[in-house]
């Protein structure tokens, strides 16, 4: 068992750490001795495949650290009075406050792609309202091909995160090399925990005590909304990127799940994050509801579905 930490820091004159899905540290676990492993043989035509290539990969990337850094300023694109653009005079940081770099495994940094690039479309339009920042996915490719680099095969890595099996937020990660459809190649299948609650045995438990598909929805919806904007009472209230940042996250969080938010509760004197997080989870669960009575038979195979906490993780290998 490996522990995989994602630590992250800002510029060095400021200290505060951003606390939601994008901004705060990440404990990752990749249980190794769990994976599941196949080779896939396509084409026997070239050299052939050593099957343990994959496994050895993924080893490699759960233990294997880099640093990966990028820009905060487009999470911070909104027309919000509440969030100072760059460059405004009202606003009390410059671009260089929202540089930052994080450092941690390699499948940990995929993971946390995954979860950051989860796209929401429950209300028609997808948006991207926990994405990590610019420059983030691109830099860690960069990187992890770099680290890959004078191996005897190519190699994919592929995550995914959803709350629960047909739910329409998914969020999906991709770095290496596309995988030829047509050659031989050994495929490693494992899963890490995401920085988001792990609720399914909740969701199980609420179900045993007579609870039904809302039940189930609920637990997810507490648990991504809550896991993703953290504790923000004391960012609301405080000035400068934390703020905006949380701010601004609340605000997409929003739009994706189309409800609007009170104005008040956003202020630094009338901060009231409990009341806004009531306000998304409920929404969110009315509508996870719905996906979950259709996509399952009973709520008992729906709590057995949430895997919310984890991110699903492939590693693909192949001459």
């Amino acid at each position: 068992m490996t522990d995989t930490d994602l630590r992250e820091t800002g510029d060095p004159s400021d200290e505060r750490a951003v606390s939601s899905v994008a901004d705060v540290s990440l404990a990752l676990v990749l249980v190794l001795a769990s994976i599941a492993v196949f080779v896939a043989f396509l084409d026997t035509g070239g050299d052939e495949h050593d099957p343990a290539a994959a496994a050895h990969t993924a080893e490699t990337l759960g233990a294997a650290t880099l640093d990966v850094s990028y820009s905060l300023e487009p999470v911070l694109e909104t027309d919000s009075e509440h969030v100072p653009a760059v460059g405004d005079s009202d606003a009390p940081y410059s671009s260089a406050d929202l540089k930052r770099s994080t450092h941690g495994t390699s499948m940990g940094h995929v993971a946390r792609a995954a979860v950051a690039g989860a796209g929401f479309d429950l209300d028609g339009g997808e948006t991207l309202p926990l994405a990590v920042g610019d420059g983030y996915t691109e830099t860690l490719e960069e990187r992890l091909v770099a680290s890959l680099v004078g191996s005897q095969f190519a190699a994919n890595v592929t995550a995914v995160w959803k709350p629960f099996e047909g739910s329409s937020v998914r969020g999906t990660a991709r770095v290496g090399e596309p995988v030829p459809p047509d050659t031989e190649r050994s495929v490693v299948r494992t899963t890490v925990p995401s920085e988001l609650p792990a609720v399914r045995a909740d969701a199980v438990a609420a179900v045993e005590k007579g609870g039904g598909y809302g039940a189930v929805a609920e637990h997810v919806a507490d648990a991504l909304v809550d896991g993703a904007l953290g504790d923000t009472q004391r960012a609301l209230e405080t000035d400068g990127v934390e703020r905006a940042v949380t701010v601004s996250r609340y605000l997409r969080l929003a739009d994706a799940v189309g409800v609007t938010l009170d104005p008040e509760a956003l202020t630094r004197a009338g901060a009231d994050p409990a009341a806004m997080n009531e306000t998304l989870a409920d929404e969110l669960a009315a509508q996870f509801e719905a996906s979950l009575e259709t996509s399952f038979e009973t709520p008992e195979e729906a709590a057995r579905a949430v895997s919310v906490g984890t991110v699903a993780i492939s590693v693909t290998t192949w001459t």
